[in-house]
Protein backbone atom coordinates (compact mmCIF):
# COMPACT_ATOMS: atom_id res chain seq x y z
CA UNK A 1 0.00 0.00 0.00
CA UNK A 2 1.20 3.51 -0.69
CA UNK A 3 2.07 5.72 2.23
CA UNK A 4 -0.90 7.97 1.44
CA UNK A 5 -3.29 5.01 1.67
CA UNK A 6 -2.11 3.93 5.09
CA UNK A 7 -4.06 5.45 7.96
CA UNK A 8 -2.18 5.47 11.20
CA UNK A 9 -1.76 7.47 14.34
CA UNK A 10 1.70 8.50 15.36
CA UNK A 11 2.37 9.79 18.82
CA UNK A 12 5.54 11.38 20.00
CA UNK A 13 5.88 13.57 22.95
CA UNK A 14 7.63 15.46 25.60
CA UNK A 15 5.75 16.47 28.67
CA UNK A 16 5.77 17.30 32.32
CA UNK A 17 7.26 13.92 33.24
CA UNK A 18 10.27 14.80 31.06
CA UNK A 19 10.55 18.29 32.54
CA UNK A 20 9.98 17.51 36.22
CA UNK A 21 13.52 16.63 37.25
CA UNK A 22 15.36 19.33 39.17
CA UNK A 23 18.58 18.75 37.24
CA UNK A 24 16.85 19.73 33.97
CA UNK A 25 18.57 22.95 32.92
CA UNK A 26 17.99 25.14 29.88
CA UNK A 27 20.51 23.21 27.78
CA UNK A 28 18.84 19.88 28.56
CA UNK A 29 15.43 21.40 27.75
CA UNK A 30 16.78 22.52 24.37
CA UNK A 31 18.16 19.00 23.81
CA UNK A 32 14.76 17.46 24.68
CA UNK A 33 13.12 19.88 22.26
CA UNK A 34 15.66 19.04 19.52
CA UNK A 35 14.79 15.32 19.87
CA UNK A 36 11.07 16.15 19.79
CA UNK A 37 11.46 18.27 16.66
CA UNK A 38 13.50 15.50 15.01
CA UNK A 39 10.63 13.04 15.63
CA UNK A 40 8.14 15.51 14.14
CA UNK A 41 10.43 15.91 11.10
CA UNK A 42 10.60 12.14 10.69
CA UNK A 43 6.81 11.91 10.72
CA UNK A 44 6.59 14.72 8.15
CA UNK A 45 9.20 12.99 5.95
CA UNK A 46 7.37 9.66 6.16
CA UNK A 47 4.07 11.23 5.19
CA UNK A 48 4.36 14.76 3.76
CA UNK A 49 0.57 15.13 3.54
CA UNK A 50 -0.33 14.15 7.09
CA UNK A 51 -1.74 16.60 9.60
CA UNK A 52 0.62 17.07 12.56
CA UNK A 53 -0.99 18.58 15.64
CA UNK A 54 1.18 19.76 18.52
CA UNK A 55 -0.12 20.39 22.01
CA UNK A 56 2.11 22.53 24.21
CA UNK A 57 3.07 21.06 27.57
CA UNK A 58 0.33 21.89 30.06
CA UNK A 59 1.01 23.82 33.27
CA UNK A 60 1.59 22.05 36.56
CA UNK A 61 1.07 22.87 40.24
CA UNK A 62 4.79 23.70 40.58
CA UNK A 63 6.40 27.04 39.72
CA UNK A 64 9.78 25.35 39.23
CA UNK A 65 8.40 22.85 36.72
CA UNK A 66 6.36 25.56 35.00
CA UNK A 67 9.54 27.54 34.37
CA UNK A 68 10.89 24.56 32.42
CA UNK A 69 7.51 24.06 30.72
CA UNK A 70 7.59 27.72 29.62
CA UNK A 71 11.03 27.29 28.03
CA UNK A 72 9.92 24.16 26.14
CA UNK A 73 6.66 25.76 25.01
CA UNK A 74 8.48 28.89 23.87
CA UNK A 75 10.55 26.66 21.57
CA UNK A 76 7.35 25.14 20.17
CA UNK A 77 5.86 28.57 19.45
CA UNK A 78 9.02 30.32 18.26
CA UNK A 79 10.62 27.49 16.30
CA UNK A 80 8.41 24.49 15.54
CA UNK A 81 5.30 26.51 14.65
CA UNK A 82 7.42 28.64 12.32
CA UNK A 83 9.31 25.75 10.71
CA UNK A 84 8.65 24.22 7.32
CA UNK A 85 7.26 21.13 9.10
CA UNK A 86 3.71 22.50 8.78
CA UNK A 87 2.36 21.76 12.24
CA UNK A 88 -0.85 22.95 13.85
CA UNK A 89 -0.47 24.07 17.44
CA UNK A 90 -3.31 23.65 19.89
CA UNK A 91 -3.64 26.90 21.80
CA UNK A 92 -4.49 25.24 25.07
CA UNK A 93 -2.23 26.55 27.78
CA UNK A 94 -4.33 29.46 29.03
CA UNK A 95 -7.42 27.28 29.48
CA UNK A 96 -5.54 25.39 32.21
CA UNK A 97 -3.79 28.17 34.09
CA UNK A 98 -5.00 29.95 37.21
CA UNK A 99 -4.22 33.58 36.39
CA UNK A 100 -3.87 34.42 40.07
CA UNK A 101 -1.18 31.86 40.83
CA UNK A 102 0.15 31.02 37.33
CA UNK A 103 -0.29 27.35 38.25
CA UNK A 104 -2.54 24.59 36.95
CA UNK A 105 -6.13 25.33 37.99
CA UNK A 106 -6.93 23.14 40.97
CA UNK A 107 -10.37 22.38 39.49
CA UNK A 108 -8.65 20.80 36.46
CA UNK A 109 -5.92 18.94 38.35
CA UNK A 110 -6.03 15.43 39.71
CA UNK A 111 -7.55 15.51 43.21
CA UNK A 112 -4.41 13.93 44.69
CA UNK A 113 -2.56 16.91 46.21
CA UNK A 114 0.77 15.11 45.90
CA UNK A 115 0.38 14.86 42.10
CA UNK A 116 1.78 18.15 40.85
CA UNK A 117 1.77 17.21 37.18
CA UNK A 118 -1.37 15.62 35.85
CA UNK A 119 -4.78 16.89 34.89
CA UNK A 120 -7.91 15.22 36.25
CA UNK A 121 -11.16 14.26 34.56
CA UNK A 122 -12.40 17.83 34.01
CA UNK A 123 -8.99 18.81 32.61
CA UNK A 124 -8.99 15.83 30.26
CA UNK A 125 -12.47 16.81 29.07
CA UNK A 126 -11.29 20.33 28.23
CA UNK A 127 -8.17 19.02 26.49
CA UNK A 128 -10.24 16.60 24.40
CA UNK A 129 -12.52 19.48 23.30
CA UNK A 130 -9.50 21.59 22.35
CA UNK A 131 -7.98 18.74 20.35
CA UNK A 132 -11.27 17.99 18.58
CA UNK A 133 -11.69 21.68 17.80
CA UNK A 134 -8.22 21.79 16.26
CA UNK A 135 -8.85 18.66 14.19
CA UNK A 136 -12.32 19.51 12.94
CA UNK A 137 -11.84 23.23 12.29
CA UNK A 138 -8.63 22.76 10.33
CA UNK A 139 -9.69 20.30 7.67
CA UNK A 140 -7.77 22.26 5.04
CA UNK A 141 -4.32 21.97 6.58
CA UNK A 142 -2.53 23.78 3.78
CA UNK A 143 -4.77 26.81 4.24
CA UNK A 144 -3.88 27.14 7.93
CA UNK A 145 -0.17 26.46 7.66
CA UNK A 146 0.71 29.89 6.35
CA UNK A 147 -1.39 31.65 8.97
CA UNK A 148 0.34 30.24 12.06
CA UNK A 149 2.21 33.37 12.97
CA UNK A 150 4.33 33.68 16.08
CA UNK A 151 2.15 36.54 17.32
CA UNK A 152 -0.91 34.26 17.09
CA UNK A 153 0.89 31.48 18.91
CA UNK A 154 1.84 33.82 21.74
CA UNK A 155 -1.84 34.23 22.62
CA UNK A 156 -1.69 30.71 24.04
CA UNK A 157 1.67 31.03 25.74
CA UNK A 158 1.78 31.16 29.49
CA UNK A 159 2.52 34.22 31.57
CA UNK A 160 5.77 34.33 33.47
CA UNK A 161 5.67 32.33 36.72
CA UNK A 162 5.17 34.27 39.94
Amino acid sequence: ASREAVVSTQSTGAGTNDLKTDNMNENSIHELYRKYKTKVAQIRQYNPRCKIIVCPVLPTKSHAINRRVNIFNHLIYSDLSQSNLRVLTIDSFMAFIDRGTNLLKSSLAKPDRSDLLHIGGRGVGILVKLIKNCIFTSRDHSRLTGRRLYSNALRGSPPAPV
